[in-house]
């Protein structure tokens, strides 16, 4: 931010009151679905401080609920550096791995992809206990997001 420029914003700043505890364990998730294999990826994944980012998002969420919500911010994250290297200029490669995280929607094939697993993993926990039709439209708004992926290394290809 440029010196000499006040920003007030007036509203009260929240967080979780879980997020210390948060913050010593959000590594333990992408490790245990191989996101993060190494001390200098688990380094570099720390410096997007996603269970800040999870703690503000949701500031009453603690334990479990809090862990949902730290889980899908590293997903989110993983997930996009994903396509910076070739892949996400390989629409045919995208679209390949776009329909494995989206079998998690139907819940009987196993993904292979371990971006596909976890994700199968945060939708089983993120749906549990909601309706079919919260379902169906969750379904959607993920498989629009999911379909942008492709879109976009379709647009990286003809650049």
């Amino acid at each position: 931010m440029p010196q000499g420029i006040k920003l007030d914003i007036p509203f009260e700043s929240r967080v979780s009151p879980d997020l210390a505890r948060a913050r010593r364990e959000h590594l333990a998730w992408p490790r245990l679905h191989g996101l993060i294999p190494d001390s200098a990826a688990s380094q570099r994944h720390l410096m997007g401080s996603y269970a800040e980012v999870a703690a503000r998002f949701h500031p009453s969420a603690t334990g479990d609920d809090l862990d949902l919500g730290v889980d899908q911010q590293s997903w989110f994250f993983l997930f996009d550096d994903f396509f910076d290297g070739p892949v996400g200029r390989d629409p045919k490669a995208v679209r390949g791995l776009v329909r494995d995280v989206a079998s998690a929607f139907r819940g009987s094939d196993v993904p292979q992809h371990p971006l596909a697993r976890a994700f199968a993993d945060l939708w089983a926990r993120s749906t549990m206990g909601m309706s079919g039709s919260w379902r169906a439209r969750a379904a959607a708004d993920w498989r629009a997001y999911l379909n942008g992926y492709v879109d976009e290394a379709s647009a990286r290809r003809q650049r």
